[in-house]
């Protein structure tokens, strides 16, 4: 994948780097993807319970009408116990599945580059230091299967930002549009901050190969180095390319805080829209008080999810960058070839046979 990159290119490839892992862990991904929409099933649910604990319980309760809430107390109790533990379930699997599905595709990875650097030839190591080599089967393959850590719960994410929209437009046509289009905002500001970042981490990734093959070299010629007295340079070298790695990473750095400082505070400005707006909807009668509480009690659940979605798209232009230079090694081609011809089936064997053979040391003691 080149830099230039376009960002729908980046999801398709993030999607074909996701689809190659599954592949083999099927049931655990299953597993992570389902926890997580139950959990988004579960916040959807949580928010209908409180918009209705409000409608039943706590406004007629303020109006003065106690009388109201008879025999309502603890049916709302259950319903907000039966949401915690839905809840939970939800995070159990997910989580699980998840940890299960990245440490598996993690060992699977590394197991496939050294399987495949085995069978390669004397030749194509002496192009590729083994510092370098080194650096991509942990750091990359790490990287490459980083982004298996959130996403399922980014699956949850989307499922729960596609139920809150279609609750939100059921309540209130005028607030779901609201909602609709900060979300839009968001994702797309991700989408952008995410496409910026690739090249910026692509060539983090290179610079961190070097440093490990620097490292590498400095450990199996230390006699030589002090040999020709050449500390001072080995020493200048390696910092070099360690300072070259440290501006790679603020770089980097600087992209990530400049796009979180800015979308993280979208979801607040959104509420208070919503609050805004929403209180003239209920002067006007098109909703109640209850309705305003369930949108907006869903829109302070989704502040995690979306980040979470932010977080996949960032996470997966990391990945996709070491899984770039992992790919590199297992694209290689240079296996090691042999003939077609092979030993036949053994035989009886040739007899051997000796006569007046002596040996000595010197040649006047025989042995």
């Amino acid at each position: 994948m080149r830099s230039d990159e376009t960002p729908r290119a980046i999801l398709v490839n993030g999607a074909k780097l996701v689809a190659r892992f599954v592949r083999p862990h099927p049931a655990a991904f299953a597993i992570a993807v389902f926890g997580a929409a139950l959990f988004a099933s579960a916040i959807v649910a949580a928010a209908l319970v409180v918009g209705h604990v409000t409608d039943t319980l706590i406004i007629p309760v303020l109006d003065g009408d106690v009388t109201a809430t008879a025999g309502r107390i603890w049916p709302a109790v259950a319903a907000v116990l039966a949401v915690a533990a839905w809840k939970a379930v939800g995070i159990t699997m997910r989580r699980t599945g998840a940890s299960w599905f990245q440490s598996r595709s993690k060992a699977d990875l590394r197991v496939e580059l050294i399987d495949h650097q085995l069978g390669l030839e004397m030749a194509w190591y002496v192009r590729h230091p083994v510092g370098r080599l080194l650096a991509v089967t942990d750091t990359d393959a790490s990287q490459a299967t980083g982004v298996f850590a959130p996403l399922p719960y980014g699956t949850g994410a989307i499922s729960l930002l596609v139920g809150t929209a279609v609750l939100i437009f059921v309540l209130d046509p005028v607030l779901g549009l609201v909602v609709l289009g900060a979300m839009a905002l968001i994702i797309s500001l991700d989408m952008w901050g995410s496409w910026l970042t690739y090249a910026a981490f692509a060539d983090v990734q290179e610079r961190r190969g070097r440093v490990t093959a620097i490292a590498h070299e400095s450990f199996d010629g230390a006699l030589t180095v002090k040999a020709l007295g050449r500390e001072a340079e080995e020493t200048d070298r390696f910092r070099t390319a360690a300072f070259t790695l440290r501006d790679g990473l603020i770089r980097v750095g600087r992209i990530w805080g400049n796009f979180r400082a800015f979308v993280d505070g979208l979801p607040a400005i959104t509420i208070l829209a919503v609050l805004v707006i929403g209180a003239t909807r209920i002067d006007a009668g098109a909703i109640s008080a209850g309705d305003l509480v369930t949108i907006a009690y869903l829109l302070s659940l989704l502040g995690i999810p979306l980040k979470l979605v932010g977080f996949v798209m960032w996470d997966m232009a990391f990945s996709l960058a070491g899984w770039e230079r992992v790919k590199e090694v297992l694209d290689a081609d240079e296996e090691i070839r042999h003939g077609q011809v092979s030993a036949g089936p053994p035989g009886t064997g040739a007899s051997v046979d000796s006569d007046g053979v002596a040996f000595g040391y010197p040649s006047s003691a025989p042995v």
